[in-house]
């Protein structure tokens, strides 16, 4: 019986030891894979990109601080966030195309390479190169994602394709307008004339106005091309705004459009082009009044901003999409059926050659905010 009993023991003790044996190198891989974690944290934490681990269900296991900076939003902020990436990519065809990556990469494991767009927390809209591929983390599929901000690379693309087709525009629009004046004074020399055909001499009204609408684009091009400040002098803002009001009101009015008037007494006198300003203010009223074809309300408000003039004209229209708001100083970008899409390109061009800044904030069925900057004169 003792023997049989140590013979118990000792294989009890055996099993011990070989448990235990498994539970300090299951320890000790814990600890290595613990410190393998770190290592990894710490690299992590010193790229510039912004890199994410994260599953199909949008958990984020590693949101790097790069990652926070980059969108504003931090690890926890974005776990429990609900549909997180309807706020990270507001435009429902951006939405698609991540939903899409995520399923071509459970599909085919390969890696995907996509320009899109975020809405940081902050309000900003950012272009982002988005590498990903998926992996393995923990034994299960993970996507590993990198994200590079190239807003900044995009605008200068921008500014130098804008800056490349200005001058294509220039050289175009003065070789058409020798020949469309040519055609337009023979046009308003044979009206001059007695004629008794009326057929021809409508058909010359016709060529003659034609030419006309053909030159105003035209000049419209060439300010686009070339903006400039022209002749500058000092006015008050009020009472420019409420010249070119004065205008339309009228015009308005009969198309259910009411002009409230917010103006802050007392502002700075500026020192602007006042006939392009004027330009600018009309241009973005009549936009206002197209975007109300039922009638609505246009509030034009006056303030400072800094050592800015802050000019914001507020309507109750449709409102625009994010698509359509990130194209709407392109030149020939148009959403309208008769549109030439200079409009607000020339608006941008007059605007900055004074050094200020024009943007815009809309949302679809929501209306559009239309906000001029302009700096205020600097004294001695």
């Amino acid at each position: 019986m003792a023997k049989e009993l140590d013979e118990k023991i000792k294989f009890l003790q055996g099993r011990i030891n070989k448990l235990e044996g498994k539970l300090l190198e299951r320890k000790q891989t814990e600890g290595a894979l613990r410190e393998s974690e770190s290592r990894l944290y710490t690299v992590l934490e010193t790229i510039q990109e912004g890199i994410t681990l994260s599953d199909e269900t949008g958990h984020f296991y590693i949101y790097n601080s790069a990652m926070e900076k980059l969108t504003g939003y931090s690890r926890e902020e974005a776990n429990t966030c609900p549909d997180f990436i309807k706020v990270l990519y507001p435009d429902p065809q951006d939405q698609q195309r991540a939903l899409q990556g995520i399923k071509e990469l459970l599909e085919r494991g390969t890696c995907r390479e996509v320009e899109m767009r975020i809405l940081t927390k902050d309000g900003q809209l950012k272009c982002i190169l988005i590498w990903s591929s998926l992996a393995l983390y923990k034994g299960r599929k993970i996507f590993l994602s990198a994200y590079r901000d190239i807003t900044e690379h995009k605008e200068m693309e921008k500014r130098e394709r804008l800056a490349q087709l200005g001058e294509l525009v220039a050289d175009m629009a003065h070789e058409v307008n020798n020949p469309l004046m040519i055609i337009s004074g023979n046009a308003q020399i044979s009206l001059m004339e007695e004629i008794q055909n009326e057929n021809v001499k409508e058909n010359l009204k016709i060529i003659f106005d034609e030419c006309r609408k053909a030159k105003d684009i035209i000049q419209r091009l060439l300010k686009f091309s070339r903006p400039s400040r022209g002749e500058l002098r000092e006015i008050d803002i009020n009472k420019s705004i409420e010249a070119v009001v004065g205008i339309v009101g009228h015009q308005f009015e009969l198309s259910s459009i009411e002009i409230i008037r917010d103006y802050t007494k007392d502002l700075p006198i500026i020192s602007v082009d006042e006939q392009q300003l004027a330009e600018v203010f009309m241009n973005l009223l009549n936009n206002s009044k197209e975007a109300m074809p039922k009638g609505g309300v246009i509030t034009i408000s006056t303030s400072l901003a800094g050592n800015f003039l802050k000019i914001d004209f507020k309507d109750t229209g449709c409102g625009m999409e994010n698509e359509v708001m990130g194209r709407i100083f392109e030149p020939f970008f148009t959403t309208k059926e008769k549109g030439t899409g200079l409009g607000l390109s020339v608006c941008c061009g007059i605007i900055r050659a004074h050094n200020g800044e024009l943007k815009f904030k809309s949302e679809l069925h929501k209306g559009t905010i239309a906000t001029i900057l302009l700096p205020l004169r600097k004294d001695g």
